[in-house]
């Protein structure tokens, strides 16, 4: 395939140096999105049980309009986590012809990232 289905237009990341040592409190950067966010449409993971899907899903509630996550279906996808965010990303532009969405995930540390699509 030579024809892109779209382009990163921005990648960031919280900037958290975790502590291997001592147990954090997950909690989503609402600061830290609502800084970054470019779309009304969110791609998200990072979530390690149900509990903390439906915490984390009602935070970027308050952020986003609409929300997708393969958490339910597939569960936590480690470190493949951002690629599979990017592929739902571009499926769910392509079905609902949007311009931009943004994918937010958070690792086991609490280190946060947001890439930005934009449609081509």
């Amino acid at each position: 395939c030579s024809n892109p289905l779209a382009k990163i237009t921005a990648i960031h990341d919280s900037k958290l140096i975790p502590s291997l040592n001592s147990k954090k409190q997950l909690v989503v950067g609402c600061d830290f999105l609502l800084k970054n966010k470019i779309s009304d449409t969110c791609v998200f993971s990072g979530c390690y049980s149900q509990e903390d899907h439906a915490l984390v899903e009602s935070k970027l509630k308050q952020i986003w309009s609409q929300t997708n996550s393969t958490f339910p279906v597939w569960g936590n996808s480690g470190v493949a986590n951002n690629f599979i965010d990017i592929c739902l990303a571009i499926e769910i532009m392509q079905k609902k012809n949007l311009k931009t969405i943004d994918c937010y995930n958070r690792d086991i540390f609490g280190r946060e990232s947001l890439v930005s699509l934009e449609a081509i």
